[in-house]
């Protein structure tokens, strides 16, 4: 078994991928989304994929911090699949959903997406939720998120830990001072909020656990805690989650568990469900109603987007990554 595979973080990103599914099976259909420990499962789910992201992609540029070499691995990860998705997605809406009339001024903004500049509308009317793809804004705070990794790695070299460092306790001086820049500051409204973890605040925490390893150690993880159950007491359950979530997720992920270990045997499925649950559970909606049990639409959509994902990993995503460039080696 490959290095990369003696560790739990596969059977972790399809745990996350199922839990926004599962999450988002409650919503659009119009049912309140399961909350655990005062968040819905959706969210949890991209606390998961955030906390490993920030992690992994933090460590990756750490073992070659080449500009190119990075982002073509980032874009091969995340682009093809997505590519394929919105291509799917944008062929039917356009040959059903459309009308004629609109499609000059509808289709250039949904070729956004193509970017990483997220773009929906209402393309389910009836539906509770109208949205085609509603998971895929998290796609850009992720591209975002890794464009910074570079941009921080170029600018501190080798002080990115001090630097990653450094914007965390400025982030959270200006959290705990309510100072947090608004949506009319220009930034994209996901670096807004105060009222919910954002997705940033967890990337960068899994970028810490990176480039400080002792955070993670045995007594760092109780200092960590410590603090977290801290923040929690004292009504700041935003940080308690900034904190105690990655690090677990990390701990976890570190490990090597005999079921976990194996997750992707038969090919790592987790990006696949993720970008294709939303239109196939909207258009089961659709077809069925609000008013079918939920878990009879769980599993008519988990018996469609799981051999989805299962193809869209044999037949595109391996093959992509199969093309990341290698790092050189040593002296050479």
């Amino acid at each position: 078994m490959s290095e990369r595979r003696a560790n739990n973080f596969d059977a972790l990103r399809l745990i996350g991928a199922l839990l926004v599914l599962y999450s988002h099976q409650f919503a659009l259909s119009g049912r309140e989304e399961p909350h655990i420990l005062g968040q819905s499962a959706g969210f949890l789910g991209l606390l998961i994929f955030f906390s490993i992201s920030g992690y992994l992609v933090t460590a990756s540029w750490m073992r070659d911090p080449n500009l190119f070499r990075f982002l073509s691995r980032r874009f091969l990860r995340i682009w093809p699949a997505l590519a394929l998705c919105l291509t799917v997605a944008i062929v039917a809406v356009s040959m059903f959903v459309i009308p004629a009339s609109s499609q000059a001024e509808i289709l250039p903004k949904l070729l956004r997406n193509y970017a990483f500049s997220y773009w929906d509308s209402n393309f389910f009317p009836t539906n509770p939720v109208p949205h085609l793809n509603g998971s895929l804004w998290s796609i850009q705070a992720e591209v975002v998120c890794c464009v910074a990794v570079a941009l921080v790695g170029l600018l501190a070299r080798q002080y990115l830990r001090a630097a990653l460092i450094g914007i965390a306790i400025v982030a959270t001086i200006l959290v705990l001072s309510n100072n947090w820049p608004a949506p009319s500051f220009g930034l994209p409204w996901y670096f807004s909020s105060i009222n919910m973890i954002n997705l940033p605040a967890l990337f960068l925490a899994g970028s810490l656990l990176a480039v400080a390893p002792v955070l993670h150690s045995r007594k760092g993880a109780i200092a960590l805690i410590v603090i977290a159950l801290a923040a929690a007491t004292a009504g700041k359950a935003a940080i308690a989650w900034v904190i105690a979530g990655p690090l677990l997720v990390i701990g976890v992920g570190l490990a090597s568990w005999p079921v976990f270990r194996s997750a992707a045997r038969f090919g790592d499925l987790s990006y696949g469900i993720f970008l294709w649950a939303w239109p196939v559970q909207q258009i089961g909606v659709k077809f069925f109603g609000t008013q079918v049990p939920l878990p009879a639409l769980l599993g008519v959509t988990l018996l469609v987007v799981v051999p989805i994902a299962f193809f869209s990993w044999h037949l595109l995503e391996k093959h992509c990554l199969n093309l990341k460039p290698n790092t050189p080696l040593q002296g050479h």
